[in-house]
């Protein structure tokens, strides 16, 4: 049976990670830590720890996003002028 390839030492440079601000660029994240997974850059076990972690990102980002568009759909509906009943 084959002896499955170590991983490759980790890169000397600083790591980036881009701004988190958005479902999408968390989902980008995401497959970029599958990626490196894949193809042995980080620890599986590593892998997984992140994808737990920007999981609960972007349900903290979309629920902030519900949030204020739900507070400007209230702020327009209360700039609405009333009709008498």
């Amino acid at each position: 049976m084959p002896k499955p390839a170590a991983p490759s030492p980790p890169d000397p440079r600083p790591l980036r990670v881009g701004r988190l601000d958005t479902a999408d660029r968390v989902r980008r994240e995401l497959a970029r830590v599958y990626k490196d997974a894949r193809c042995r850059r980080i620890e599986a076990g590593d892998a997984s720890k992140l994808a737990s972690v920007l999981g609960l990102i972007v349900r903290i980002v979309e629920t902030s996003d519900i949030e204020r568009r739900l507070a400007e759909i209230e702020r327009r509906l209360a700039d609405r002028p009333r009709i008498a009943a």
